[in-house]
């Protein structure tokens, strides 16, 4: 039984799952069977720029077609919470692809110095007679072969849930049409003022039909 929970235990984490991020509170007026959840992609975040990857659910019998997309950021101090678009977009994705070279780059060798170091050591310790050392330098071998396999799971993990960050699949891309029993993925970038704690937004999602559906979530920052 201990057995099968660590096994359990090893693979569950890489699973995907149909809404990874946190769910939406639908409003009481809402006579719809669609669930929303949303979830901010640390990879491609920063304390300035929140990526927002939305999950659709349409647990109807019939399509759902949405013609219109609407979020509001009540803020207090009436701070402008900006949805990047257009050019601004288009920068943020050349500054996004320029930061992953380096880190790709850093990690890259990183990597594979944690490996060479494993084998010299492993060599020098089979050579000089030392089990200690030989088995020492194997034990950072793998280190280094793990390090690079959990990076391979993440990114696995990272294309199952997340949209690909192109414009067909933005929220505002246009009208977004739901199948039966379906999901569809959504993403947006949000320019957020300052970080601050406990903030929420409002989603409403108009369908052709001119019914509004409401949403509220929490913003991860």
């Amino acid at each position: 039984m201990k057995k099968m929970f660590f096994l359990l235990s090893v693979f569950l984490p890489g699973c995907a799952s149909i809404h990874p991020g946190k769910m939406a509170t639908p409003d009481a007026a809402n006579k719809t069977s669609l669930r929303v959840s949303a979830q901010k992609v640390d990879e491609y975040s920063s304390p300035a720029n929140v990526f927002l990857d939305f999950t659709l659910e349409n647990k109807a019998t019939k399509i759902l077609r949405i013609e219109s997309v609407e979020l509001e950021f009540p803020d207090q101090d009436k701070n402008v919470y900006n949805v990047l678009v257009g050019k601004d977009l288009i920068a943020w994705s050349e500054s996004l692809r320029n930061k992953q070279k380096v880190a790709n780059h850093n990690s890259e060798i990183m990597t594979g110095a944690v490996t060479a170091v494993g084998v010299v050591a492993a060599v020098a310790g089979a050579g000089n007679g030392n089990r200690g050392l030989s088995d020492a330098g194997l034990g950072v071998t793998a280190a280094g072969m793990t390090y690079q396999k959990v990076r391979e799971i993440n990114r696995s993990i990272l294309k199952a849930e997340t949209s690909r960050s192109v414009p067909e699949d933005h929220l505002y891309a246009g009208q977004i049409d739901i199948p039966a029993d379906g999901v569809l993925r959504r993403w947006i970038l949000i320019n957020v003022p300052q970080k601050q704690n406990g903030v929420f937004y409002h989603l409403t999602l108009v369908t052709i039909d001119g019914e509004k559906l409401k949403y509220r979530l929490p913003l991860e920052l």
